[in-house]
């Protein structure tokens, strides 16, 4: 079968809801398992009582297991116990926990990597823990886990696919109905690679710009 690009042009609208489902899913994961690696980054650094062995088992959970199977866990084990989520809100908190398991270690990784020495400065500038961390070790602990954290964020994007699994329409989801529907591998194939890889991209171009902006305001 010859590769045809009006099909592309003629699909693009289911392919298009798609992407915007992935994206709209990608995002808000991308945000939430930041705000969640940071939070449970701090709580291990800190060593809070009680909360930094929840948080250790929760780290070591979610990055020992398949993120397809906490998927599965999320939208077809809870419902068992009387919780029940639509495919989209499954997506979404699979993605994040399994993503803000990776951050946590990552920043957590950041904020070891501060020298002792700005924390001791701060304490004899009269700076108390809670202002030492969100003034000095948080900032210079996020420049540090850029790279880091923006190979999670890429993952969390690419992995949305895999929700395919708990029937979130997103955009593999899209490609796979129509090859289902014309028989056109090639041209779905082809389209999902290229998007991927494009989206992929852009998140990589916009970490290197914002590294180099807090590189550039000495964050």
């Amino acid at each position: 079968m010859d590769f045809s690009l009006s099909f592309l042009i003629e699909s693009w609208p289911v392919l298009g809801a798609g992407l915007a489902r992935t994206l709209a899913v990608s995002a808000g994961s991308i945000a939430l398992a930041f705000l969640l690696g940071a939070v449970c980054a701090w709580i291990r650094h800190e060593r809070v009582p009680v909360l930094t062995w929840i948080v250790y088992g929760y780290v070591e959970l979610f990055r020992s297991t398949p993120i397809l199977a906490q998927a599965y866990l999320i939208y077809f084990g809870l419902p068992s116990l009387g919780i029940r989520f639509n495919s989209d809100v499954a997506a979404c908190i699979a993605l994040t926990l399994w993503g803000g398991a990776y951050n946590t270690e990552n920043i957590r990784a950041g904020m070891i990597a501060v020298p002792p020495g700005l924390s001791e400065a701060s304490s004899a500038l009269g700076f108390d823990r809670l202002k030492t961390m969100r003034l000095i070790i948080l900032p210079l602990a996020f420049r540090i886990s850029i790279p880091s954290v923006t190979n999670i964020s890429i993952s969390i994007f690419k992995s949305s696919s895999l929700m395919i699994g708990i029937g979130f329409h997103e955009l593999t989801y899209a490609a796979t109905n129509l090859i289902y529907q014309t028989f056109r591998i090639s041209e779905m194939l082809i389209s999902l690679a290229v998007i991927y890889l494009s989206i992929s991209t852009l998140i990589s171009y916009a970490a290197r710009r914002l590294a180099q902006r807090v590189h550039v305001a000495g964050v």
